[in-house]
């Protein structure tokens, strides 16, 4: 599921990304985490409820509060790399 959304969203912005000379490694960090975090958190939340479908017994409710810590922490490096996009490239600077 998150291939296909990536491959669909990614090749979609690409083009608009590159024009204006948006560095294309912070793109796909950033690609990543909102997926990551659209698979997990609500409205979309298919990663949920495939665990829901597949653990009947433990309800949707007790799995959204224990992913609350999760998601918090993306939400967190997602803006830590919208703010500082250098934090993304500092991993691969480091290769060249």
């Amino acid at each position: 599921m998150r291939l296909g959304i990536l491959l669909l969203g990614a090749s979609f912005f690409l083009p608009f990304m590159q024009a204006p000379g948006v560095d294309l490694i912070w793109f796909g960090n950033t690609v990543m985490l909102v997926a990551e975090l659209g698979l997990i958190a609500p409205p979309i939340a298919m990663n949920m409820f495939t665990v829901s479908s597949i653990v009947s017994d433990v309800a949707l409710s007790w799995m959204y509060a224990g992913i609350t810590p999760f998601a918090c922490a993306m939400i967190g490096g997602l803006a830590r790399s919208i703010l500082f996009p250098d934090i993304a490239k500092w991993r691969p600077d480091l290769m060249r």
